[in-house]
């Protein structure tokens, strides 16, 4: 330190400049209140700091970290499907591309918790037979598939149930009107034959059949009779189906 007289130095607690007697009391008090003025503000920036960090929850040094985006996933995050389809027919049609996107089908056999369908192409026999089953969640899905077989030479683990001529019919019938019920009007129409070759329109009306049973012509043919429930009302018809190469096909209706 010096003298602010003479610019001479000095040793700190010396009360008198040894070179010109000036008074070093009132240097030093020169000297501390600077001192005292910058510390002061060093902490008023200390204190504008910490009310800044303090609403924001995130000290400045750390913000270069927690302000990026978050890191991309490298492959593609999936979660689980369910273990099954909702209906027997909806675990058929996912199946049935597999073996043609115009392939028809009906149901040959139904119980609570199995349905076997028929499948093939259309204007064509039926040529294989898809089980579809419920499972323990009460989803349904696709159990067994095989061919079928006219001479009834089942292949080894396998069963299989012929149909009489009366279900083969009933079966048509079946396969029909569902097929008309959800608006497939390609897939009803492969059902038919001249002079009936059409198919009903649906349009969301038709809710619900049941087969009331089949009578047998002297000529081969059955008369199917059935019982619709449409938003309309209820209706009562017979479908009349003759004998082809392909199978029974639907030739007439009528009411009964």
């Amino acid at each position: 330190m010096r003298c602010p007289e003479c610019g001479a130095p000095y040793e700190p607690g010396q009360g008198v400049c040894a070179t010109c007697g000036e008074s070093l009391s009132a240097a030093r008090r020169h000297t501390v209140g600077p001192i005292i003025a910058i510390a002061g503000g060093v902490l008023a920036v200390i204190g504008i700091a910490v009310a800044v960090v303090g609403p924001l929850g995130t000290p400045v040094s750390r913000l270069a970290k927690t302000t990026g985006h978050a890191p991309v996933p490298t492959a593609t995050v999936e979660t689980s499907p369910a273990a099954g389809f909702a209906t027997a027919e909806d675990a058929l049609k996912a199946k049935l591309p597999e073996y043609g996107r115009d392939w028809i089908y009906t149901v040959s056999e139904e119980s609570g918790a199995r349905v076997r369908f028929w499948i093939g192409p259309p204007a064509s026999e039926f040529v294989a037979e898809v089980t579809v089953s419920k499972g323990a969640d009460g989803s349904w899905g696709v159990t067994a598939e095989r061919r079928l077989d006219v001479s009834n030479d089942s292949s080894p683990g396998s069963s299989q149930t012929e149909m009489s001529s009366a279900e083969e019919a009933a079966a048509i019938v079946t396969g029909y009107l569902k097929a008309v019920m959800q608006d497939r009007q390609d897939d009803a129409r492969a059902f038919t034959v001249e002079p009936f070759a059409g198919a009903d329109a649906s349009n969301g009306g038709f809710k619900n059949f049941a087969i009331d049973g089949s009578t047998e012509q002297s000529d081969g043919s059955f008369w199917v009779k059935t019982t619709q429930t449409w938003t309309r009302g209820t209706e009562k018809r017979q479908y009349w189906l003759v004998p082809t190469e392909a199978g029974y096909r639907i030739a007439a209706a009528k009411a009964w």
